[in-house]
């Protein structure tokens, strides 16, 4: 399975135990394939960087630097796509939705509120972090997911 994780979700799996977790688990085992980009990455690390995480990066014994090289050497490093604004609730997730258009992502993992993803192209399928295990044997989305579309964005051009 193709995936994209948004910025949260991946800073929650590097940091904490959970769901997004599994993502990244899935990932290692080779379950499922993540992609992300250039401003993903630099997006991770600027979060990571957030006066809110250096106790818990100071419990762990690691710097910010360190777990995003982690990350990007656990996922596909691609070009984003060029699309036009997408995301009227969260401008920014139009580079999340970019990377996974250019990725031919089956899905998008995301835990925001705002009204999610769109149906991108490819399959349109959103999962919520929150909603339980992450992949099935075959690689595919098991129950317990929500493919989850907002009524607060435009279509993207097809």
């Amino acid at each position: 399975m193709r995936v994209v994780t948004d910025t949260n979700t991946v800073v929650s799996g590097l940091l904490w135990h959970g769901n997004p977790r599994q993502v990244l688990e899935a990932a290692r085992a080779g379950t499922l394939q993540l992609y992300t980009s250039a401003a993903l990455l630099a997006e991770i690390e600027e979060v990571l960087q957030r006066a809110k995480f250096a106790q818990r990066l100071s419990l762990a014994g690691v710097a910010s630097h360190t777990l995003v090289m982690g990350y990007a050497a656990l996922a596909w490093l691609i070009e984003p796509a060029v699309i036009e604004p997408v995301i009227v609730a969260d401008p920014d997730d139009d580079v999340v939705l970019a990377c996974a258009v250019a990725a031919r992502a089956e899905a998008i993992v995301s835990g925001d509120n705002h009204g999610f993803y769109p149906r991108f192209r490819n399959s349109g399928n959103v999962i919520h972090e929150r909603c339980g295990s992450i992949v099935g044997n075959e690689g595919r989305a098991e129950r317990g997911f929500q493919s989850v579309h907002g009524s607060n964005i435009k279509s993207p051009p097809v």
